[in-house]
């Protein structure tokens, strides 16, 4: 039997092992065969996540520093680190969750569905993820998006999922590139068109069709990774997944660097608000993982929600949205007041997102 973590010892004494002298410390019932690589995975992101929050803080410049949150619960543990009110990051979260349990119903049919044989309902299971979200202070800086995570069944082989992504609220498509160049060279690393296919699933995964609106520019999402070929090793896709992990803040590093200085006006920060409204939309209304937390019992509704963006705007028929005409309103039109007052500059900054977001997805790189 396989010496399991100590976090997720449940009681004193184990009626799976009679006449056994049982410690806090340890259990040995097969409550869950956690691999060897679930949990080198699981204690490689508790690492990580100290790694990212010195780089950020670094970046951000302010003084303001990540306040630390452990929690544990009957299903697992884990750390929400955030800071708030910096230079650049107006709000970042970096948190680490280790999770065990069964699956239910809907998330087996929804991996079922992925193609995943094992995954019926009450399989048991290990998840060890750590995300990252890093809400700009700054409308000319775009908000970065990035995680990566492990998700084993019980007797099969772990798989990997993550994925990096921009969410902008102008359009500077030099940013966007350089992004992307960046994000593909890092793939190539590993294999060539790795990048294309990630790229895709990113752009699919991140649409938000209430909107008719992709949520930014991309990047790359996977999941379900075993292996990054037929014929490569499943160490091979961990490598791939390490190395994307210690590289998320140098991938945003050149665009901040670019970007920090430029000044905002007051309706451009408005703008912000009302596009940080679709980044949370997509999270309640479609974010797997964000749904995966909700369902899965009594959860911790702050680790959940932490990647919220800190202030949002909705504005009722805002732009973006079509208006009725005064006529047919009775000359009472609920019109956007910044849109009416907006420089002509301002006006075409907005019309620009909104035209690359609801259409087809461009090639960065």
């Amino acid at each position: 039997r396989e010496v399991r973590s100590p976090e997720f010892f449940p009681s004193p004494s184990c009626s799976a092992c009679p006449g056994l002298s049982m410690q806090r410390t340890l259990c040995i019932a097969p409550l869950l065969v956690a691999s060897a690589a679930a949990l080198s995975f699981s204690s490689y992101i508790l690492g990580l996540q100290q790694q990212l929050c010195n780089a950020a803080t670094e970046l951000d410049g302010s003084g303001q520093v990540f306040c630390q949150d452990s929690w544990r619960n009957e299903r697992g543990h884990g750390v929400t680190r955030v800071l708030e009110g910096g230079d650049v990051i107006a709000k970042g979260a970096i948190s680490t969750t280790i999770l065990e349990g069964q699956l239910d119903d809907e998330r087996a049919k929804a991996m079922s569905q992925r193609g995943r044989k094992g995954a019926v309902s009450g399989a048991r299971y290990r998840a060890a993820a750590l995300s990252l979200v890093l809400h700009s202070a700054r409308p000319a800086v775009p908000t970065l998006r990035s995680d990566i995570r492990l998700f084993a069944l019980e007797g099969e082989q772990p798989y990997y999922g993550g994925g990096v992504d921009l969410t902008p609220f102008l359009v500077n498509e030099d940013d966007f590139r350089d992004f992307h160049a960046s994000v593909k060279a890092l793939c190539n690393r590993h294999g060539e068109g790795l990048y294309e296919g990630f790229k895709k699933e990113c752009d699919d995964y991140f649409y938000i069709p209430s909107r008719g609106e992709h949520r930014g520019v991309g990047g790359i999402f996977f999941d379900d990774l075993e292996t990054l070929t037929p014929a490569a090793s499943p160490k091979a896709a961990e490598a791939f997944v390490r190395d994307l992990g210690e590289n998320f803040i140098e991938l945003w590093r050149p665009v901040v660097q670019r970007r920090r200085h430029e000044e905002a006006t007051e309706t451009q920060r408005e703008w912000q608000e009302m596009r940080r409204g679709r980044y949370l939309e997509f999270n309640l209304l479609y974010d797997r993982g964000v749904r995966f937390g909700l369902s899965s019992g009594p959860s911790r509704i702050e680790a959940i929600m932490v990647s919220a963006p800190p202030v949002i705007r909705w504005n009722y028929m805002g732009p973006g949205k079509a208006e009725p005409d005064e006529e047919e309103a009775g000359g009472s039109a609920i019109r956007s007041r910044v849109a009416a007052e907006l420089p002509e500059e301002e006006r075409r900054q907005r019309e620009d997102l909104l035209d690359l977001l609801s259409s087809p997805p461009r090639a960065w790189a």
